[in-house]
């Protein structure tokens, strides 16, 4: 199955996936709040996305989505992040990912355009899942303070 040696060849790869993403983070002038933020603490984050692609794709459950983006997102919230900046954060960490596939992974014969796709289409439904969760979560959070 081309879908599960892509996210085997992400996992692999989710340390430099992840100092990817800080660097990205940081470049970003839409996310500026994220400089008051570690990069040891933004990376353990996103390896932890990038680390365990198939889990969260293929094991996890919609309450363990739900829970690990609801603490994420309470947690900036009391940061003083801007939902906005956490938000386009997840957006980020999408878009290095797929940069990372197209350029390390080529496509040859057509059947692996199919497999692209069936994970192009899990990976968004993930992280459109991560969003929701996570800015219903930030929105509870600033209601309660």
């Amino acid at each position: 199955m081309l879908a599960l040696r892509l996210v085997r060849m992400i996992e692999a790869h989710s340390e430099e996936l992840s100092k990817r993403l800080v660097q990205r983070i940081r470049e970003s002038h839409y996310i500026t709040a994220y400089n008051k933020l570690d990069d040891d603490e933004l990376r353990e984050v996103a390896a932890e996305v990038y680390t365990h692609l198939g889990a969260w794709l293929m094991e996890r459950t919609e309450k363990d989505i739900e829970g690990f983006f609801s603490r994420r997102a309470a947690k900036r919230a009391r940061q003083g992040i801007p939902l906005s900046d956490f938000v386009w954060a997840l957006m980020i960490t999408k878009e290095t990912l797929w940069r990372y596939v197209q350029l390390n992974a080529p496509m040859e014969h057509a059947f692996e355009v199919f497999g692209e796709l069936e994970l192009v289409q899990a990976i968004d439904q993930f992280f459109d899942r991560a969003i929701y969760y996570a800015t219903r979560a930030y929105q509870e959070n600033v209601a309660a303070a």
